[in-house]
């Protein structure tokens, strides 16, 4: 082999390398050529471990970049939290969803976007989620920097229980705005169709009696007037 093994394809590095392995078979001579073969052989099977390293390493950059994308852009919102809620990453559409701009909130406290009457439920949601639940979901209410009130179903996950020295979940969280407020009336719907519901049952009920009472008149009359 006179060519650099870099200059070669993977298909003439095989080739070199069978060709040379059938070369040692056929002469086992003790002579300084067996020594250059082994150098040989030794440089075809780094230069192909070294190619196979780089295509696994861009296979492994292809599908980093795939899942980054992926997760940028997302229709939900993504965030890794620590034990405390701190924000340590978070895609696009959760800095969208809290008003902010991605690099603002990282490092930043979660609860500074949950409402007050929702604090308490936020810490209990993760210290269920480190105390070993697999998958927690609660419901929160958040108060977004341009003022809007949004309301979310957050779900955690624990990923990685210790990892250099720190604890981290994964937590995703939808935007239930829209189902609340279809929720809420729908609820107002039917707590009026009740109360007309039961209006006209008690007009009924009122009828009724009007009508049992104006028969009772009735039979008294008719009672009195075969009587004379």
């Amino acid at each position: 082999m006179n060519q650099n093994p870099r200059n070669l394809t993977t298909k003439e590095l095989q080739a070199e390398l069978d060709l040379l392995a059938t070369h040692d078979v056929m002469q086992e001579d003790p002579d300084p050529s067996w020594l250059r073969r082994e150098v040989q052989v030794y440089q075809l099977q780094l230069e192909l471990q070294n190619r196979e390293l780089r295509s696994s390493q861009l296979q492994l950059e292809v599908a980093r970049d795939r899942y980054q994308r992926l997760y940028d852009h997302a229709p939900v919102g993504y965030l890794t939290l620590n034990r405390s809620g701190c924000i340590l990453q978070a895609n696009l559409q959760a800095a969208r969803t809290l008003g902010e701009e991605n690099q603002n909130i990282i490092g930043s406290g979660f609860s500074h976007w949950v409402e007050a009457e929702c604090i308490k439920r936020f810490f209990q949601h993760l210290e269920q989620v480190f105390s070993g639940h697999k998958i927690t979901g609660t419901e929160l209410t958040l108060r977004c920097s341009d003022g809007r009130r949004c309301e979310i179903q957050l779900i955690s996950e624990i990923v990685c229980a210790r990892s250099r020295g720190s604890e981290y979940c994964r937590s995703a969280f939808v935007d239930i705005t829209r189902y609340k407020e279809a929720q809420y009336l729908l609820d107002q719907e039917l707590a009026e169709t009740r109360q007309k519901l039961q209006q006209e049952m008690e007009l009924r009920q009122q009828l009724q009696e009007q009508l049992t009472a104006c028969e009772r008149k009735y039979r008294l009359l008719l009672n009195g007037a075969t009587n004379v």
